[in-house]
């Protein structure tokens, strides 16, 4: 028994050593997938290292191996280029154009990270379902974690940080509960292509049933969205397809004149539900709604929220009767760069979900349920311009992409 086990932890490290030496990218990958579940839960922000850490290890892997640059024409460039442009003209009226040179450099370099992340996601061979077996893995944890969190209300971090007050507790099980959200498709992917679709169903119950009980209402109603639309994926996918992306794209630039119709409607505000945070998020949207209508077309210049006071409503739910950031990042681009940064989300997203239609007809519904969950989290919690947002949504991206394509290897 003991030569047996001596023999296979050789052969692991053997084909470990061998996987770093001829393929680091995926090595990358895999240790990407097994940490990413649940890192958030030891610390909230890690995700934000994580990126640039994988990123940067990986791209000069790659580069130094192959000497081939070709990688790094996409298309999705010219978003990138777009989005730094608005927020280096906005900066001329934006309310601190130091922050707005901050902004600047935190967006190139997120952004920029997040894409050659994603490219390189295309680059690796098989690896023997490594990766999916490394997600499976760190996913497990992460529900134990997000368990331990619930139960105990406050888990690991608070373990680690007893002196941490209860803002900080709850957003250490908030945040990584929506990154697990952004993994469900991979997740899903993962445990489903190694004949288990049943494990992969309940992988996503056993994160539903953790988010019910746990405060994060915003990733137990992603994951609802998810569930959702992964049914109507299933049962009509090309209309979902055209819903996510023509849907999707046309929300995005109604987004403002949706919630200041919606005030306009109901000025006295009778019908606003205080419960679940809707009040509070209500507040929100409708002022920043009106505040767009004051400057349509150029905006309000980067992280306008922070320094606005007067806004057009008063905000009678959120308990410090202001707040920092629209907690709806497509609000946000409107708020921020205007009809600019509206059209320019609203393409972005059409662009990028139109992809969905080359994946193979057993892999379309996770994601775009994924895509699903992703539009409904980013709308309702949250600012764009957060290190860890970024971060958490690049790698998750480029996560799916790689399980999706180790999988249609497989397939093929």
């Amino acid at each position: 028994m003991t030569l047996d086990s001596d023999s296979r932890t050789l052969t692991w490290h053997r084909e470990w050593a061998g996987l770093l030496k001829n393929d680091p990218v995926a090595a990358g990958f895999i240790a990407l997938a097994f940490l990413m579940p649940f890192i958030g839960f030891i610390s909230s922000r890690a995700v934000s290292v994580i990126l640039p850490l994988f990123t940067i290890l990986m791209a000069a892997a790659y580069f130094a191996r192959t000497k081939n640059f070709a990688l790094l024409r996409s298309k999705a460039w010219f978003f990138i280029a777009a989005l730094l442009a608005l927020v280096a003209v906005t900066g001329f009226w934006a309310f601190d154009p130091g922050m707005a040179a901050e902004r600047f450099g935190k967006i190139f370099f997120f952004t920029s990270l997040g894409l050659i992340l994603f490219l390189l996601a295309g680059t690796s061979g098989n690896n023997g379902a490594l990766t999916r077996k490394a997600l499976i893995a760190g996913s497990i944890i992460a529900i134990a974690l997000y368990t331990w969190a619930v139960v105990t209300e406050g888990g690991l971090y608070t373990l680690l940080s007893p002196e941490s007050g209860w803002d900080a507790q709850f957003n250490a099980a908030n945040k990584p509960a929506n990154a697990l959200v952004l993994l469900a498709g991979a997740i899903f992917i993962a445990a489903a292509a190694q004949g288990k679709m049943l494990a992969a169903w309940l992988l996503i119950a056993a994160l539903f049933i953790v988010m019910f009980f746990s405060p994060s209402q915003s990733s137990l109603a992603g994951m609802a969205v998810w569930i959702a639309a992964y049914g109507i994926a299933r049962g009509a996918p090309g209309f979902a397809r055209q819903l996510t992306s023509l849907g999707g794209a046309a929300l995005i630039l109604a987004m403002p004149f949706l919630f200041a119709g919606l005030f306009a409607l109901n000025p006295d505000r009778s019908l606003d539900w205080q419960a679940a945070s809707l009040g509070a998020r209500l507040d929100v949207y409708y002022a920043v709604g009106l505040q767009v209508l004051q400057a349509p077309f150029l905006g309000h210049g980067i992280e306008a929220a922070r320094f606005i006071s007067d806004w057009p409503i008063e905000i009678i739910h959120m308990r410090e009767g202001t707040f920092h950031h629209t907690h709806n990042g497509f609000l946000q681009l409107w708020l921020e760069f205007g009809l600019l940064g509206g059209a320019l989300g609203a393409a972005g997203w059409f662009f990028f979900t139109r992809q969905v239609a080359h994946w193979s007809a057993g892999l379309q519904p996770a994601l775009i349920a994924s895509l699903a969950a992703f539009f409904f989290v980013f709308s309702v919690t949250y600012g764009a311009w957060q290190s860890w947002w970024l971060s958490g949504i690049a790698v998750a991206a480029a996560l799916t992409r790689f399980v999706a394509l180790e999988v249609e290897r497989d397939l093929a």
